[in-house]
Parts: C-alpha cells; sequence; structure tokens
C-alpha cells in the first residue's frame, strides 16, 4: 500500500470512529426521548386523565408540528408507554436486583 494511501486509510478511521460515536449518542437520545414520553404518557394513562383518543390526538398533534418526523403514531407511543411501564415495574425491579443487573447496567 502507497503512503498516500495509508493516510487515506487513517482519515477513513477517523471517519468512521467518529460517525460510530454519533450514532450512538442519537441512539440512546432516542432511547431516553421514548423513556420520558413513556413516562409523561403512562402518568397520565394511570391517573385517568388521558384515555386512548387522547393518544391518538398526541399522534396526530405531533404529525401536523412536523409531518416529516415518524416514530410517534398511536401504537408507538403505546409502545413507549409499554417500555416504560416494563422496566419500571417492581417484578422487573425485583429480578433486577435479584441477578444484579445494576453491576453489568450504568444506571442514570
Amino acid at each position: 500500500m502507497k503512503k498516500v494511501e495509508k493516510e487515506f486509510e487513517l482519515v477513513r478511521r477517523i471517519i468512521e470512529r467518529h460517525w460510530e460515536r454519533a450514532i450512538g449518542l442519537v441512539n440512546a437520545e432516542s432511547l431516553m426521548t421514548y423513556w420520558a414520553v413513556g413516562a409523561f404518557v403512562s402518568e397520565r394513562l394511570k391517573n385517568a386523565q388521558w384515555g386512548s383518543k387522547t393518544v391518538e390526538g398526541l399522534s396526530d398533534y405531533l404529525k401536523t408540528r412536523n409531518p416529516k418526523r415518524r416514530g410517534f403514531g398511536k401504537r408507538h407511543i403505546y409502545n413507549m408507554v409499554s417500555f416504560y411501564d416494563t422496566y419500571t415495574s417492581s417484578e422487573f425491579q425485583s429480578i433486577s436486583e435479584r441477578l444484579r443487573l445494576h453491576e453489568f447496567v450504568q444506571l442514570p
């Protein structure tokens, strides 16, 4: 491999390393968004402040505010609620403690 090709390869590796970090950060923020939305909606559903029509209304509202943004349809929002409810449930917390999952996962 020529010297210039080695240098090109170094530049490619720099780009790949930063690209992978950027994707990781985006994924982490997406996960935190799903968690926060799930928590917000879950709380309102549990307190009977909201029903399925309100969740549908939220989905429609989000679509009208930013039609290009995807992933916030009614079904997706309920998936976020399910995600939040599952990982905050006492059953999951009990299993997590028994298996000592906190030793493998960094908690916020």
